[in-house]
């Protein structure tokens, strides 16, 4: 096995490399073509030995979207159902052969083909949030951009098919690199991140690997097939060319969000729209509801009085002259009923009864720990534990709250 060069007919400059007998004879052919209007790369390669019945052959892969994503992105991308690299391969390797195989074994990748598909990866990577974070300046609200899953994956594997009534066969091979990017912009009363469109998962497959052998599938042959893909690597000469064209097309998506950032916050402008309108059905529900609850408090005030009525009318009914003028007994204490009927009242009403030196008594809120009355104005002060840093000033006086 040698390193074999693969150049372009055209420019007569490499544009990949491989590991393959010395026998093959090997070209290449990079062209610059338009898809849907937008750029791109193709690179197609062949390596051949004639005498002993070889035909090796590389492409450039298409790249894909997820179609669970809700919302497709813009652009040119295919629609493909996200499946295994396994899946994937046995359909490519059907539509090259044009025919249904038979599969002798499906493999993983070679060890220096996931260590460079590890750099591709983080290398494309890079370049997206570079575009998107870009785009994202001509935002008018704070947009973050962050990758949430990332695919780097692939597959080898052998066929057998039959040609012209003679056995074939068939070594297949790709690799995947994929990205879910998610696009959230800082919008709303309180500033919380919306996505727009949801995630984005799209995937790539930089090379499609064929190689057609006479006979059935033989396990020297995978063994040098599988050195070409562990191998396989593009020219410095062809990276720098498809950085060139990468970096125009981001260039021209930048240059389109410049002239039409108004267009571009339309779909924001309707979330915002769409968040205020909630957040007023959200205060209108509020302000009925507050309605509501007054009328309930309302209600109970009244039926409280009335209870209250109504016990003081029958204990005074029942009670000595001495006592007529008020609840309890002749000599002022409280009664069993009595309690029952204010601790009912209390529940009622949520609150408690503070009794005063004088006898009397002050009725405050539950939500209060303590109660302190202040002795210059006579006026009732509501206090927590720490109010005073536990040391009351003089000309306050703590209220006893009644048992």
């Amino acid at each position: 096995m040698v390193r074999k060069t693969f150049v372009d007919d055209m420019t007569n400059t490499p544009a990949a490399y491989g590991d393959l007998p010395e026998s093959f004879r090997c070209r290449a052919n990079v062209q610059l073509v338009q898809k849907n209007g937008t750029p791109g790369i193709e690179l197609h390669g062949i390596a051949e030995d004639s005498a002993a019945g070889y035909q090796l052959f590389f492409d450039t892969g298409e790249s894909y979207w997820d179609t669970r994503n809700t919302t497709p992105p813009s652009g040119s991308l295919k629609a493909h159902v996200f499946c295994t690299p396994e899946d994937q391969l046995n359909e490519l390797a059907e539509q090259f052969a044009g025919q249904p195989l038979r599969s002798a074994g499906i493999f993983d990748l070679p060890a220096n083909r996931k260590k460079r598909l590890q750099d591709e990866g983080e290398k494309e990577l890079r370049f997206q949030l570079e575009v998107y974070n870009r785009v994202g300046q001509f935002s008018s609200v704070p947009v973050e951009v962050q990758c949430t899953a990332m695919i780097l994956d692939g597959a080898l594997g052998a066929y057998a098919f039959t040609k012209d009534q003679k056995p074939m066969a068939l070594y297949s091979a790709l690799w995947r690199i994929g990205m879910s990017i998610t696009v959230q912009a800082q919008m709303g009363m309180f500033g919380m991140p919306q996505t727009p469109a949801g995630t984005t998962t799209s995937w790539t497959v930089p090379i499609v690997v064929n190689m057609v052998a006479e006979g059935n599938p033989k396990q020297e042959t995978l063994n040098m097939f599988n050195a070409f893909v562990d191998s396989f690597e593009t020219s410095d000469q062809l990276n720098a060319y498809q950085e060139q064209v990468a970096r125009k097309v981001a260039q021209d998506g930048i240059n389109q969000a410049a002239m039409s950032a108004q267009q571009n916050q339309s779909m924001l402008n309707i979330l915002m729209q769409q968040q205020n309108a909630a957040w007023d059905r959200v205060q209108a529900q509020g302000k009925q509801l507050s309605q509501d609850l007054d009328a309930f408090r309302a209600g109970q005030a009244a039926n409280a009085a009335s209870m209250d009525a109504f016990h003081q009318q029958m204990h005074s009914m029942n009670s000595t002259p001495s006592s007529m003028s008020g609840f309890g007994t002749s000599d002022g204490m409280e009664t069993l009923d009595d309690r029952v009927q204010r601790l009912r009242h209390e529940s009622m009403m949520g609150v408690n009864t503070y009794e005063r030196e004088d006898g009397t008594t002050y009725e405050y809120s539950t939500q209060a720990d303590r109660v302190f009355e202040n002795n210059i104005d006579q006026n009732v002060h509501l206090g927590t534990q720490n109010y005073f840093d536990d040391v009351v000033p003089d000309m306050w006086t703590e209220l006893n709250r009644k048992k």
